[in-house]
């Protein structure tokens, strides 16, 4: 009888050690990460998003711009409004744990910042050079949504010859202007110095077309930077523009 209040102590012992082992599980913490194909893009166009998380059972996608929730994997997304837009992708461990991360994808629309014209017809359709005197057109250029009545065209040069071109240069700021999905009427002139007055002077050429959709030389996706290109009645133009979500 004497051994009975050990073994009573022993199996108190063994008591409380099955059931504190419960209580010390430790926890899974996720560690997010991801990345995607596009950090700028245009009004319309789609993300893919591919996922890097360790330690993830469950995901939750944000994509900044009222959309609903996704909980795929590694999701694709399309923006259709103009912004600056946070993605945050929340990851969810085996134990419940959660952990987060971001990045930005950027949605703006194609600012001209940049021209250069390489191609002018320096006859007109009969045949006959823009100036009689042979000492070439004083050339402006410019470029309008279809339908405005007025625009500030571009002084490309005074007595231009072949020997001129290609002429290229920036666009100051305050003349830059965002280029919209629908037709822009692109227009040259034949202008008399002083270049006063840009509705007096002599059509060379105008077309129309669409400038959002023309395919770009430069990849405009990682850094918000490209150009794009095209000829029209014997006039070659090169355009670069900024995505800015302005």
């Amino acid at each position: 009888m004497k051994k009975l209040p050990k073994i009573f102590a022993l199996a108190a012992l063994i008591l409380i050690y099955s059931c504190s082992g419960g209580d010390d599980t430790p926890g899974v913490v996720p560690m997010p990460g991801f990345n995607q194909d596009r950090l700028f893009i245009q009004p319309g166009e789609t993300v893919t998003f591919t996922n890097t998380s360790t330690d993830g059972q469950s995901f939750s996608w944000n994509f900044g711009d009222n959309s609903t929730l996704s909980t795929d994997e590694n999701p694709t997304h399309t923006f259709n409004s103009v912004g600056n837009f946070t993605v945050t992708l929340s990851v969810t461990s085996s134990t419940g744990d959660v952990a987060t991360t971001t990045n930005s994808v950027t949605v703006g629309n194609r600012w001209a910042v940049a021209l250069a014209v390489t191609e002018v017809q320096f006859v007109d359709g009969n045949g006959d050079p823009w100036d009689q005197d042979g000492s070439g057109p004083e050339i402006l250029f410019g470029f309008f949504p279809v339908g405005q009545a007025e625009f500030d065209p571009f002084i490309l040069g005074d007595d231009l010859t072949a020997d001129d071109l290609p002429i290229a240069g920036g666009i100051d700021e305050s003349l830059q202007v965002p280029f919209t999905d629908a037709d822009w009427t692109f227009v040259f002139l034949d202008n008399d110095d002083p270049f006063t007055d840009p509705n007096t002077s002599d059509i060379m050429t105008s077309f129309n077309l669409n400038p959002v959709t023309i395919p770009t030389e430069e990849d405009y996706y990682q850094n918000g930077e490209g150009q794009f290109s095209f000829t029209a009645n014997g006039y070659s133009i090169i355009i670069a523009f900024d995505i800015k979500a302005n």
